[in-house]
């Protein structure tokens, strides 16, 4: 391995032990010094040269009835449980491979982190991706992590094993998220090739049993449901990590280790498929009966307190920071200024907000429904809902215009939160 990745040798005499008492000699060493490409961490390391490491393994032979192994789990080395010789040097030019990897274009302008994820009856998956750009309009995707798990070997439905990708994507990307800190990530998406599992996203946990219930809150509480996206299944790289493949199969796949050929394109490139209703299985029963309640709505007037929407998103985006610093479970606060992820959740929110106290029945019509009364007075724009935004569909979605113009928010007449937001990007909104 030394010479595959040109290293200065430097003479050097000792015997060391190795596996199963064989002894080695060594006759050289390299120096190395180890560096983060994302802050000034570093460090130098010495290591001596041996030629190979080998050692009978295991020491006896092993009973594979007894270890109960699933049958549907493809083993790489299916005499693995007779005594043989073992090298720990196989596969240096994978693991070169792996050093080499781009992972952020140099200078770069915007950094964003886009998760996807993938499950199959043997297996579940999740890898996750930082597209880069820089200010010459020059576009980067490069893997960043991955994780498998092989499928409980009790019979799971798809849809449930599809919502254990997620939860393991979401407990990816928490510990991803912490690891680059010192990135200024603009933007994080997340993607999925499952309806089911994107409505799930979006439902309150109450309204699901149990099982879905607990796991929806806590990806809920990683991802915040706003941020999640449909991609077809050809263009979902976790489709590999759940197909159980070998792992030289990984090494020169493209898609593998850059994402969709789209995720190396502006964002105008990207797919903008429209979330379809469809019958959510394992909905809560709803217990009919006379009920008593007290319903509390929000206060919209507090809208009128700013006189700029960018200042409303900032107080609004700093109490919610102070909320998630103050919960239990929270491990490490966020300080620091506000990232433009938190400002953009508050800015959906507050849409969220004043389109419900306006529109709450064609909303109402198009979750339950999936289509509005004949006697809507937007009936002609034909609105559809995205993320919980009523947006204006029309016949604009046949022209070259960004997404974004053909299909504009709906804003409601009148509002003090609309003219803010007509002051902040009037193109965003429906004229």
């Amino acid at each position: 391995m030394a010479s595959f990745l040109k290293l200065r040798k430097q003479p050097f005499d000792i015997d060391v032990t190795g596996i199963h008492l064989s002894g080695t000699e060594h006759s050289h060493s390299v120096d190395t010094k180890i560096k983060s490409r994302f802050n000034k961490y570093e460090k130098h390391l010495s290591f001596l040269l041996i030629s190979d490491i080998t050692g009978i393994l295991p020491l006896r032979p092993m009973e594979r009835d007894l270890l109960k192994i699933p049958e549907n789990i493809k083993l790489a080395d299916p005499e693995f449980n007779k005594p043989a010789e073992t090298d720990a040097l196989i596969g240096v030019q994978i693991f070169y491979k792996l050093l080499c990897r781009c992972t952020v274009v140099s200078d770069s302008s915007e950094i964003q982190l886009h998760g996807f994820r993938d499950a199959r009856e043997k297996e579940y998956g999740a890898c996750i991706y930082l597209h880069s750009a820089d200010k010459y309009g020059h576009h980067h995707s490069s893997l960043v992590c991955s994780k498998s798990r092989v499928a409980p070997i009790h019979t799971v439905s798809l849809p449930r094993l599809e919502l254990y990708a997620v939860l393991l994507l979401a407990r990816l990307y928490t510990a991803t998220s912490q690891a680059l800190l010192q990135l200024s990530i603009s933007k994080v998406v997340f993607w999925s090739d499952s309806m089911i599992v994107l409505h799930w996203i979006k439902e309150s946990p109450h309204t699901l049993i149990t099982f879905e219930a607990n796991r929806v809150a806590e990806i809920q509480e990683a991802t915040r449901p706003f941020r999640w996206k449909h991609v077809s299944t050809k263009d979902n790289p976790a489709d590999f990590s759940s197909r159980g493949r070998m792992p030289r199969e990984f090494l020169d796949d493209h898609l593998w280790h850059q994402g969709p050929s789209w995720l190396t394109q502006s964002e105008d490139s990207w797919p903008h498929h429209i979330l379809k209703l469809c019958q959510l299985p394992e909905l809560r029963k709803v217990l009919e009966g006379d009920v008593a309640m007290t319903i509390a709505s929000y206060d919209v007037n507090l809208s009128t307190r700013f006189s700029s929407m960018r200042t409303m998103t900032h107080v609004l985006a700093y109490c919610s920071r102070f909320c998630d610093n103050a919960k239990p479970a929270n491990t490490k606060n966020v300080v620091g200024p506000l990232a433009q992820v938190e400002i953009q959740d508050e800015l959906i929110e507050v849409l969220k907000i004043v389109q419900t106290n306006t529109f709450s029945d064609n909303i109402k019509a198009l979750r339950q429904k999936g289509a509005l009364n004949k006697k809507s007075k937007t009936l002609t724009i034909n609105p559809f809902l995205e993320q919980g935004i009523l947006k204006v569909g029309g016949s604009l979605v046949f022209s070259d215009l960004h997404y974004d113009q053909k299909h504009p928010i709906l804003p409601p007449r009148n509002n003090h939160v609309t003219e803010l937001y007509w002051i902040l990007d009037g193109t965003k909104f429906h004229a």
